[in-house]
């Protein structure tokens, strides 16, 4: 037997729009990636997303809340991501703070590599940091890939020469930098 709630129910409209499935990039961001050489199938492999330059030209830091693997055998760039958190927050934990850039590399996940890859992960914050003109420790750094290699410290440096370059606030942006961050996937990672 119909209710009162269904009869009102009833003259909405059951047809709804179609959803296009796209990144769409915040205000007061910049975002790229591209295709630095990381990988061996020419596929992008690098991204970067950072906040916007103000009037002034300069970068402000932007709150941040991250997520960590609970892993007591993390990689290099969690690691170091976790450590300039913590020296950006109050509290120390790791898990809140500021940052100002953030770098991923995937085919190449920099785990598994000791003091290496550390030395490794360092070399790219700073080439982040420089590429960016702000304080190495608001960067944040990521990698996702092959476990046990290290990241080709030079091809990633002349990745960031090449690609950084290219930030912008559009979406199209920040489709890049998704497609990047890709792996295995079958489709692109967007929210």
């Amino acid at each position: 037997m119909p209710t009162a709630i269904d009869s009102s129910l009833s003259a909405f409209s059951t047809d709804l729009p179609p959803v296009e499935r796209r990144a769409a990039i915040p205000g007061g961001f910049v975002a790229t990636g591209g295709a630095a050489g990381i990988k061996a199938s020419g596929r992008p492999d690098l991204a970067f997303v950072a906040t916007a330059t103000g009037p002034d030209g300069d970068r402000v830091p932007a709150a941040v809340a991250a997520v960590f693997t609970p892993n007591a055998f993390a990689a290099a760039p969690v690691r170091l991501s976790q450590a300039h958190l913590a020296a950006t927050d109050p509290s120390g934990s790791g898990r809140f703070g500021w940052a100002t850039g953030i770098i991923s590399t995937s085919g190449c996940a920099n785990a598994a590599t000791g003091a290496a890859g550390d030395a490794d992960q360092a070399a790219i914050a700073t080439m982040l940091a420089e590429a960016l003109a702000i304080p190495e420790i608001q960067t944040l750094l990521l990698s996702t890939g092959v476990i046990g290699t290290r990241l080709p410290i030079e091809v990633v440096r002349a990745g960031v020469g090449a690609i950084a370059p290219n930030l912008a606030a559009s979406d199209d942006g920040l489709a890049a930098a998704a497609e990047a961050l890709r792996t295995t996937d079958s489709v692109v990672k967007v929210a």
